[in-house]
C-alpha cells in the first residue's frame, strides 16, 4: 500500500513539474513581449525626444521602461521555474524509473 502511496506522490510531482514547465514558457515569451516593447516604446520615445507613448493595460499606464523591467523580471523568473520544474521532473522520473 505504501508503495502504491509513493507512486502516485510521484506521479503527482511528475504532472505538477510539467505544468509549471509550461507556465515558464508561458512565462518567459510573456516577458519577452514586454522587453521587446518596451525597447522600441524606448527608441520611439528618443526618436521624437518626448515621452508621450504609452501602454494602458489592465487600467494601469506604463512607460517603456516600466514595461522593460516588467518582462525582464518575467524572464528571469521563467528561467527560475523552469530551472526547479526540470530539477524535478528528474527527481520523480528517476525514482519512477527505479521502480
Amino acid at each position: 500500500m505504501a508503495s502504491q502511496k509513493t507512486f502516485l506522490l510521484y506521479l503527482v510531482v511528475l504532472f505538477l513539474s510539467i505544468f509549471i514547465s509550461i507556465y515558464s514558457s508561458f512565462l518567459f515569451m510573456n516577458g519577452f513581449h514586454n522587453l521587446d516593447l518596451g525597447q522600441n516604446i524606448n527608441l520611439l520615445n528618443a526618436k521624437q525626444g518626448l515621452s508621450l507613448i504609452d501602454i494602458n493595460s489592465q487600467g494601469e499606464t506604463w512607460t517603456g521602461t516600466e514595461a522593460y523591467f516588467y518582462g525582464w523580471g518575467n524572464m528571469k523568473e521563467a528561467f527560475f521555474l523552469l530551472g526547479i520544474s526540470m530539477f524535478f521532473m528528474g527527481f520523480t522520473l528517476n525514482r519512477l524509473i527505479k521502480k
